[in-house]
């Protein structure tokens, strides 16, 4: 978030270079996917909870809990990669070919068809298929 604060309010130059650009890419990414997640895995256990409260009970433990913990941020990571990757630090250019001084950003630097290809893919697995999900579990909920 501080780094996304620092972007709104001075665009330009991105003063952090390219490594600054992927770490602020990168770690934006996975922290928002992080917590799809983590909220997606808490309604799955509660959905446990209430369905099957011994199942839960017995199921419950540290060890399971850190290595779900775990899994989210791992999957949170490698996810988050392929966005990553294709920003980076683009110099702004006059009309005539001459470039603006001090107008580094961090952008997207690849063909936009490939950062629209990875927009819609994490839009379906992190956004609909966990609101699909959560919607389901929190319906047999209600049955139960």
């Amino acid at each position: 978030m501080p780094l996304e604060v620092y972007e709104m309010w001075y665009n330009y130059p991105f003063i952090f270079g390219p490594v600054g650009c992927y770490f602020k890419t990168a770690l934006f990414e996975t922290v928002c996917f992080a917590s799809i997640l983590s909220i997606t895995t808490v309604s799955a256990e509660r959905y446990v909870a209430i369905v099957h409260p011994f199942r839960a009970k017995l199921e419950s433990t540290r060890r399971r809990a850190l290595r779900i913990l775990g899994l989210v941020w791992g999957l949170s990571v490698v996810f988050s990669l392929p966005n990553t990757s294709i920003h980076g630090i683009k110099l702004h250019y006059f009309p005539n070919g001459s470039s603006v001084p001090g107008s580094t950003t961090c952008t997207v630097t690849k063909p936009m068809w490939v950062y629209n290809l990875i927009i819609q893919v994490t839009s379906f697995l992190f956004y609909i298929l966990p609101m699909t999900l959560i919607s389901v579990l929190y319906c047999l909920m209600g049955l139960r």
